[in-house]
């Protein structure tokens, strides 16, 4: 962002129809993902646009923990990867799983 000027206008965030919690989900929503991510602190300025403030900690070393539920789609590993090597999914192992594969597939075209 260039030229930021600070203003007196509030910004107040409207509830959305549905908000991600199990007693009111959409029948056909997908399944929730508990996800616990290890994020490089060089990822920053990505942290608080992508991520809940309440699924953020800081660890000793300056980087961040993600503590997050979101719905299980082919969209989460994308996102993931989208990180690059800032990323490390600490669980589920069936994601960390995935990701491996991934990484593997792509390594692949290239040898």
């Amino acid at each position: 962002m260039k030229d930021i000027t600070l203003s007196d206008e509030v910004f107040e965030r409207k509830a959305t129809a549905v908000t991600l919690n199990h007693s009111n989900l959409p029948k056909y929503a997908p399944k929730l993902v508990h996800l616990k991510l290890l994020i490089n602190k060089q990822q920053a300025y990505r942290i608080y646009d992508d991520f809940d403030e309440a699924s953020v900690k800081i660890n000793e070393h300056g980087d961040f923990i993600i503590d997050v539920e979101f719905p299980e789609s082919e969209w989460i590993y994308g996102f993931i990867l989208s990180f690059g090597n800032d990323a490390t999914v600490l669980s589920p192992e069936y994601v960390r799983t995935e990701i491996i594969t991934r990484l593997q597939k792509n390594l692949n075209n290239y040898l």
